[in-house]
């Protein structure tokens, strides 16, 4: 067993965090492999669907730094050390294919960073989330400003970001932040049945959506639109989406027969 795992359930990849007695933080070499995971599924065609999950009660306690960066380092090993942890923030960005974060607890901190790393976030009743940089006078250095001012508002990201606050799962759910809330003995199966229904869709046709409303968020309606009609148009000429649309026009053929 290794702090870190991946696992290919075919095209649906799932990394889990294995450090419970942790908490599952995770260490310097652990973000190095995580970063190569991703990779490998970013480069895997067969790949559709990444999970991002983990093993026992907490989700993850964020970076563990302890005994390894003492609390006088200089400011360019802790730099550093930020830096290595982007890397991650990054590669995750970088993905066109769609991510799941399956929250089994507490993710706090950089835990709930990456947690916001993922396109779609299920969490257990029991889970919670909790920004507690400010706790230890510090900013959040692995993206919860950003991520947290574009799915809850200016407002309350820095209301988060300035208390500490700890959501449970249902008010992450009421304020944007999860899809879903699941009681803890069914978030894994119905993590999978999420991930396989998008998985079962065209691949080409899912990753244009989501690079569609990702890029929606920093440009306006018009080249929106343009940029939209530019996809459609390669889409409607491949012969996967000719076939998905003959399929569709035969059923509602059929289904209009039978109503007659």
């Amino acid at each position: 067993m290794t702090d870190i795992e991946m696992e290919e359930r075919d095209a649906i990849w799932v990394i889990r965090l294995n450090r419970p007695e942790r908490r599952n933080s995770f260490t310097p070499e652990m973000l190095d492999a995580w970063v190569a995971m991703v990779d490998r599924f970013a480069a895997a065609d067969d790949a559709r669907v990444l999970i991002t999950t983990a093993t026992g009660p907490a989700f993850s306690a964020g970076l563990d730094l302890a005994g390894r960066v003492p609390i006088d380092a200089p400011p360019t090993l802790n730099y550093g050390m930020q830096k290595r942890m982007h890397r991650l923030g990054l590669a995750m960005d970088q993905l066109d294919k769609p991510t799941l974060a399956s929250v089994n607890g507490p993710a706090i901190g950089a835990g709930m960073d990456v947690a916001l790393q993922s396109d779609i976030r299920i969490m257990a009743r029991s889970a919670s989330m909790t920004e507690g940089y400010i706790r230890a006078g510090l900013v959040p250095g692995n993206g919860g400003a950003f991520y947290l001012a574009r799915l809850v508002g200016i407002a309350r990201a820095l209301e988060l970001l300035w208390t500490a606050r700890t959501l449970s799962a249902d008010e992450c759910l009421a304020w944007g932040i999860a899809s879903y809330v699941i009681d803890d003995d069914q978030l894994e199966a119905t993590t999978i049945e999420l991930a396989t229904t998008i998985a079962a869709a065209l691949p080409a046709a899912v990753r244009l959506i989501k690079r569609a409303v990702y890029q929606a968020a920093d440009t306006n309606l018009a080249t929106a639109l343009h940029d939209m009609a530019a996809q459609m148009a390669v889409l409607q000429s491949s012969a996967e989406s000719k076939e998905l649309v003959a399929r569709l026009r035969a059923q509602r053929a059929a289904a209009d027969k039978e109503a007659r």
